[in-house]
């Protein structure tokens, strides 16, 4: 296993004296806690063979493994980090190989690490500072450039947008833009990097889609959809078709209309790049709508704060629910949805009621209840 670390002491070392002594400490720590597997159970043979899933609270430094087939929850991983650094957030790496997470001093300066987990030798492989400081929960993702699987994209609205090589670790600066907060989505092709740029605020509050071609970096903007916000939305969630034709939305009404009486879906077509005015309504929800797409299915799936699964048909543009699914326990609040790759199955994570759902979409009935700490984020590995 590689560890690397390295401490940047930045000309005003002013900035270092509460808790110089606190990251000398870590650093002791890391060298001699990292070289051993801190797994709850024993290693496992094909730990990291077919059909696993990776669930992630979106805090922490705890995963979980569950075999998206058998629909049986394996075993629990704990990165084996300093306790005085934090995780807040993850993504999965270009090539699959690993879990990339962003992680931080829970002391001043908060400077800022990436840390990667080597998912075929489960084990933790390298810690490296990125020099920025005070960065809070960063938005991450892969860059998706085969020839570059070390880079990932990371924004924060203190710090902004960065491309950051987790094997070679270099560090970038692509925008100084700060203080808006926005997201990363991708294209099912990785064609499209898409960046959802949210406006705040009660006389804007709506959010602009920029597309960027994936192998030209998120240098030059392709266009932008809901520029101004000309068609007057909110977005809180997107979902491309695999012919990269429609572009499904989940979206409140912009400038604060509405707020407390309804959320909705409807499309672009990235081919004219025009909105759908033909949408479908849905109950208020406190937590964003998140979305899933089966395209041979032909169906969209939501879920909001609320214990109901939404099923939207997508054959033709006239769109309308389909089907509604009881998401039986489910305590209100934010769930993510992820589709099998047969697309037989969703999994829906509902956090605070400590289980992920697996749903099946031929019989829209739930078919298991998987019990996890805290679930959130789910990550195919395959």
């Amino acid at each position: 296993m590689e560890i690397i670390f390295f401490v940047f002491f930045n000309k005003n070392l002013s900035r270092f004296k509460p808790c110089l002594f606190q990251v000398l400490i870590a650093l002791a720590v890391l060298l001699s806690n990292c070289l051993q597997d801190n797994s709850v159970e024993p290693k496992e043979e094909n730990l990291t063979g077919n059909n696993q899933m990776i669930v992630y609270p979106n805090i922490g430094n705890v995963f979980y493994w569950v075999n998206y087939k058998t629909l049986e929850l394996g075993r629990t991983t704990i990165l084996n980090i300093p306790d005085s650094i934090g995780c807040f957030g993850i993504c999965l790496s270009t090539n699959k190989d690993f879990l990339i997470f962003a992680g931080e001093l829970l002391e001043p300066p908060y400077s800022q690490f990436i840390i990667s987990y080597n998912i075929k030798r489960d084990t933790l492989h390298r810690i490296f500072p990125t020099g920025l400081d005070s960065v809070g929960a960063p938005r991450i993702t892969a860059a998706y450039l085969p020839n570059d699987p070390g880079l990932i994209y990371l924004y924060s609205h203190n710090v902004g947008l960065y491309s950051i090589n987790f094997l070679s670790q270099e560090v970038n600066l692509i925008s100084s833009e700060l203080g808006i907060p926005k997201n990363f989505y991708n294209s099912p092709d990785e064609k499209w990097i898409v960046i959802g740029k949210y406006f705040p605020g009660y006389e804007n509050d709506y959010t602009e889609l920029e597309f960027y071609k994936t192998n030209e970096g998120l240098y030059q903007v392709d266009f932008i959809l809901n520029r101004n916000d000309q068609d007057c939305i909110n977005i809180k969630d997107l979902e491309i078709s695999d012919d990269n034709k429609h572009l499904y939305v989940s979206y409140l009404l912009s400038q604060r209309r509405a707020v407390y009486q309804a959320a909705y879906f409807g499309s672009y077509n990235l081919d004219t790049r025009e909105f759908n005015f033909l949408h479908v309504i849905l109950p208020w929800s406190d937590n964003p709508y998140y979305m899933a797409y089966s395209s041979k299915r032909n169906e969209v799936y939501m879920v909001g704060a609320h214990d109901k699964l939404y099923i939207i048909d997508t054959r033709s543009e006239d769109y309308m629910i389909k089907t509604v699914i009881d998401l039986l326990g489910k305590i209100p609040s934010p769930s993510r949805i992820l589709i099998r790759p047969d697309e037989k199955v969703a999994f829906v994570s509902c956090v605070y009621s400590n289980f992920v759902l697996a749903i099946d979409l031929e019989n829209k009935a739930i078919l298991k209840t998987i019990p996890i700490e805290a679930p959130y984020l789910m990550i195919l590995l395959e």
